[in-house]
């Protein structure tokens, strides 16, 4: 108990009214009522009555977000290590805003401000634990090569401007572009497209067309595989873009007046930005493997008396949802 009050920077009591430990850990009827709002935003839990359908269920999944919350603290702190000053730094700016923002629902629902910034500390500790152990140096450390391949292999950039298939009416409404305005469409960009690459600047010349094309400008604009609005075949086309070269593609919905962007000769802008995200992507499944592992070995102890009063307080059919705070990933149980 006192290790994992340490790695959290605040002193933890047990008491009697605390309806939650795990493995002597309290829960303190602050995190619970936390955790039980973060479970009923996954579950579906009300019935006529206005109490949950399946109580069973609810508490698990309270149970098991206090358990990872004691486990990832606990496994940071047996490695040697404190939560890095920059993750700190995130958490003091994200629980304020978070109260200035919900402080009156928290509030009213028994949630602190300490108690928000607890289980925020806890979520950047998990993300800490998952780069100790994948990041460089780690004890499963993913290599950088590997990394690289995986963000080149599946992230492209180009420099343009998006031209929909539409047109804005008198009254604010959207219409769709008939057959023969978006041919014109076609040409005035292709116009465009030339003049650029006889020589002219590209920003400068998006502005002498401002109207056709809705007074965008060309920006930076990064694209993944798997979007939504890109499929397989229309991110490959954007991978062949020339960084010389203004082309015009069409896609579903939409035209693209854009050059290609070498993302290799501005690492600290493109690779590196994304690099962490990418590391998640390719060994999250793998850590929430470990995690279920490692959680296995803390077990939860209810206090009967302490939870049920918590819960016979709750009023079901106002206090049910809560705002999106948490930024891992959901706990299953």
């Amino acid at each position: 108990m006192l290790l994992f009050a340490a790695l959290q920077g605040f002193v933890v009591k047990p008491e009697a009214q605390d309806p939650l430990q795990v493995e002597g850990v309290p829960i303190s009827k602050d995190l619970y009522r936390y955790f039980l709002t973060e479970a009923l935003r996954t579950n579906t839990v009300k019935n006529t009555q206005g109490r949950p359908k399946n109580e069973k269920a609810l508490r698990a999944a309270i149970n098991a977000r206090a358990v990872r919350y004691v486990a990832v603290s606990s496994e940071l702190f047996n490695m040697g290590k404190y939560l890095q000053q920059r993750y700190k730094q995130e958490v003091a700016e994200r629980s304020a805003y978070l109260w200035r923002i919900f402080g009156g629902y928290y509030t009213k629902i028994g949630v602190s401000k300490q108690t928000l910034t607890a289980a925020l500390t806890a979520e950047r500790a998990e993300t800490q634990l998952f780069l100790q152990l994948f990041d460089t140096g780690g004890a499963r450390e993913v290599p950088e090569a590997q990394i690289s391949a995986y963000f080149y292999g599946n992230t492209v950039a180009y420099n343009g401007i998006r031209v929909f298939f539409s047109k804005t009416l008198d009254d604010g409404s959207e219409e769709p572009l008939s057959a023969s305005e978006k041919e014109d469409l076609r040409k005035v960009l292709n116009e465009i497209a030339g003049k650029v690459n006889d020589g002219a600047d590209f920003f400068t010349t998006a502005q002498e067309y401002g109207e056709e094309l809705r007074y965008a400008s060309p920006f930076n604009a990064v694209v993944k595989k798997g979007s939504a609005d890109y499929s397989d075949k229309a991110f490959e086309q954007i991978r062949a873009l020339d960084p010389q070269k203004v082309s015009v593609l069409e896609f579903d919905g939409f035209f693209l007046l854009a050059s290609g962007l070498n993302m290799r000769t501005a690492e600290s802008e493109y690779y590196l930005v994304y690099r962490e995200s990418c590391l998640h992507e390719l060994k999250d499944a793998e850590f929430e493997t470990i995690m279920d592992k490692l959680c296995q070995s803390y077990h939860p102890a209810e206090n009967v008396k302490a939870a049920e009063a918590i819960w016979d307080g709750w009023a079901w059919t106002t206090e049910s949802t809560s705002p999106q705070t948490s930024t891992t990933r959901e706990v299953t149980t």
